[in-house]
């Protein structure tokens, strides 16, 4: 399961460096559908079933805000004006 987090941080750093919220939102919603299908597959309890969830959501998230900074320092740096 660590892995995976890390997996999904590095996915979620990856999307925030490249790409906008949007495409944030589609893989939040693909993970989402994913991890429950994975959950019921593996007969995870309910409380078993919501951790799996937070914890993806978290690891993808945290990893698109990491994207997010470097993106803004790697533009500050070259002098671009709006990252956002």
């Amino acid at each position: 399961m660590e892995y995976t987090a890390a997996l999904l941080a590095a996915l979620g750093c990856m999307v925030g460096a490249v790409f906008r919220l949007k495409v944030l939102l589609a893989i939040l919603a693909f993970a989402l559908v994913g991890s429950v299908f994975f959950a019921i597959f593996n007969r995870y309890s309910f409380i078993d079933t919501v951790i799996t969830l937070i914890s993806i959501q978290f690891a993808l998230q945290i990893g698109y805000f990491l994207g997010i900074l470097i993106r803004s320092l790697v533009a500050r740096n070259r002098g671009i004006r709006s990252v956002l």
